[in-house]
């Protein structure tokens, strides 16, 4: 008897391990509920300042439909929501029951705080159906370093090579280089120049970039003329940048300074001007001498001038052109044209035009310069002949009136 009381036992706990599983899930089959995965953040890791759109895998279980079914994020800094979406997803009913290829997609598209530091932070996500009870689960998400633009000054380069004063339409070529992790947008450049610099025409020292890539360039071509007085040395110019961030609704602004050397070239004053005839009249031969000072700040070498003529001037050069030499800095020279006056030349102030050429470092130099030529009105000649004329009108005068004295 006492066996067959343990045998019963033993096949009651053997068929309950076998039957309960089978009741249980019996009793859960019809019971719905729900279990969120989350998919992906993207991008991942979070930027600062960017937005990110998170979603979830949401499955239903039970063949018992679920009634008003609702979502709400609940983000804490640095996370917030703005225009582009709202924390309550509403889905309403659901029926049946999920498998491979039947689910829902959560979606939600949240800001990043501009000042995020790099870290994990975590994000609660409440559901809610049927009896209205919210849960609520925990979820991390990664937020990198802040990646922006970051724009630098690359090449400069100028055409011509060697800037100098007096000089129009000279090219300077600025690379801006972006060494950050995101795009510069709608950059703009201009140059501010200093004393003595000006902008060759209307918007040479401005220029419209475009967007600039993360770890690309872009160059600026601006054109610049350089006044006379400005001599050796540097000068300092300042380009002013400004571009937009991605997802930003302002400019941001850059100050980058850039150095304009101006090479030293030869200058001469021309000191005096002296002509070989005080009244310079029609059909006269000229010789014109030249005194030149060097003002420069360097030795020149092959110092030269030559003179040219407008086809309208009534001259013509014997000797349009002489040799100086060397000249030091504040050396005089001089050098002596010589022209003839057309004999029907009228009378009037010419200017005639003078080309001063010099070497130095190798390279030639010419500096344009003009000096006035004043030719008089032609003293008109001695004529013998009128002398003569007036002697014989006066002897017969003479004559006349000693013959009517006589006849009286």
């Amino acid at each position: 008897m006492k066996k067959l009381f343990i045998t019963l036992m033993m096949f009651s706990i053997i068929l309950g391990l076998f039957v309960y599983p089978s009741v249980n899930a019996a009793s859960n089959v019809d019971t719905a509920y729900i279990r969120l995965t989350l998919l992906n953040q993207d991008p991942d890791p979070a930027e600062p300042g960017k937005y990110l759109e998170l979603r979830w895998k949401v499955t239903k279980f039970g063949n018992d439909k679920l009634e008003d079914l609702k979502f709400e994020l609940q983000p804490e800094y640095p996370f917030s929501f703005d225009k582009v979406d709202t924390p309550i997803k509403t889905v309403g009913t659901w029926m049946g029951t999920s498998d491979t290829d039947e689910y829902y997609t959560l979606y939600y598209k949240i800001k990043v705080a501009d000042d995020a530091l790099e870290g994990d932070y975590d994000l609660d996500l409440g559901y809610s159906y049927g009896d209205g009870l919210v849960t609520t689960q925990t979820y991390t998400v990664r937020v990198g370093e802040k990646i922006e633009p970051e724009l630098v000054l690359g090449e400069v380069k100028s055409s011509p090579i060697k800037l100098l004063g007096d000089t129009s339409e000279n090219q300077i070529s600025i690379e801006l280089l972006n060494i950050g992790d995101d795009s510069a947008e709608n950059v703009y450049a201009s140059l501010d120049l200093p004393d003595g610099f000006k902008s060759s025409y209307s918007y040479s020292t401005e220029k419209n970039l475009g967007n600039i890539i993360a770890h690309s360039s872009a160059t600026s071509t601006m054109y610049i003329d350089i006044e006379d007085y400005v001599k050796e040395g540097d000068y300092q110019a300042t380009l002013n940048v400004k571009y937009k961030k991605t997802d930003d609704d302002f400019y941001s602004n850059l100050q980058i300074p850039i150095n304009l050397e101006v090479k030293g070239k030869p200058t001469f004053k021309i000191e005096s001007v002296e002509y070989s005839k005080n009244s310079i009249e029609p059909g006269d031969t000229v010789d014109i001498k030249l005194i030149l000072k060097n003002t420069g700040s360097n030795d020149v070498e092959s110092v030269s001038i030559k003179a040219f003529k407008e086809s309208s001037q009534p001259i013509e050069f014997s000797e349009k052109s002489d040799f100086i030499g060397t000249l030091n800095v504040d050396e005089t020279g001089d050098g002596i044209l010589t022209l003839d006056v057309d004999k029907n030349a009228m009378a009037k102030k010419y200017l005639l035009d003078i080309e001063i050429r010099s070497i130095y470092n190798d390279e030639v130099f010419i500096q344009k310069e003009k000096i006035p030529l004043v030719i008089e009105p032609k003293t008109k000649a001695f004529d013998s002949r009128n002398i003569l004329t007036g002697i014989l009108l006066a002897v017969i005068v003479i004559l006349s009136v000693l013959l009517v004295k006589k006849s009286k």
